[in-house]
């Protein structure tokens, strides 16, 4: 139990908790249709998927992996949390693997090339310079270290809590935010190289808010922070940032 719970995120555990977490959303919809749940819990799960949401696209990505802007330490300790609920992977494993992206971009050796499987990520390459510097450096911030090593562990404590207080706030309030994020990142991935050829697709973000569907911008500059007038994270980080 121990050697399960007390570990990082891994693609086995990973691709068990995107089968759990996108059948949950059966469950959720079962619940409501039959008059076990009230539709009032799918406002929550919107609300906690698209706090998850903003802490890959603001915090993972622009903030932790390309430093494209400074904020406040608080905001830190909020979007890890929330990233880390995703399952997706630990902040530092996904700064890894979104550099590996870079650095490979659309070759055999891209980690974001999608298992139609599973729909998780499996490439981990050897980083260099610049790349490597980073996530060295957020391998020995505490906040980051903890968060990679007990991932497993903070997830499932979460899901514990939330259980205590309501099952259905573990269902609507964990599970269901997670197995949306699940299917839009998988979606993300498919198409946002489709072909292995980045691409701009801004009009789904009114239909998918990820703030990342200007993905050919993004990757001809990696240093910009704002991806369009409908990125939401470019509205939040006017908001927080130094």
């Amino acid at each position: 139990f121990r050697r399960v719970l007390f570990r990082s995120i891994t693609p086995r555990n990973q691709t068990i908790a995107a089968w759990v977490s996108q059948a949950s959303i059966f469950v959720g919809l079962w619940l409501v249709w039959n008059g076990s749940a009230s539709g009032w819990w799918w406002l929550l799960s919107v609300s906690v998927y698209m706090a998850m949401q903003l802490s890959i696209t603001v915090g993972c990505h622009r903030l932790f992996t390309h430093r494209t802007f400074e904020c406040h330490r608080v905001w830190h300790w909020v979007f890890a949390y929330f990233a880390t609920l995703t399952w997706q992977a630990s902040t530092v494993s996904w700064v890894h693997v979104h550099y590996t992206h870079h650095a490979f971009s659309d070759t055999d050796d891209d980690s974001h090339i999608t298992d139609w499987s599973f729909l998780v990520w499996k490439r981990y390459r050897p980083l260099t310079g610049k790349y490597a510097r980073v996530v060295a450096d957020m391998a020995r911030d505490p906040l980051h270290s903890v968060l990679h090593r007990y991932a497993v562990a903070v997830i499932a404590l979460t899901g514990v809590v939330f259980w205590a207080i309501d099952p259905m706030l573990a269902l609507f309030g964990l599970a269901i935010p997670m197995g949306y994020y699940f299917i839009t990142s998988g979606m993300h991935q498919i198409f946002s190289h489709y072909q292995r050829i980045p691409r701009n697709i801004p009009w789904i973000e009114l239909i998918l808010p990820m703030g990342e569907w200007h993905h050919a911008n993004h990757h001809q500059n990696p240093s910009e922070w704002d991806f369009g007038k409908y990125d939401l994270g470019s509205h939040l980080i006017r908001c927080i940032k130094r």
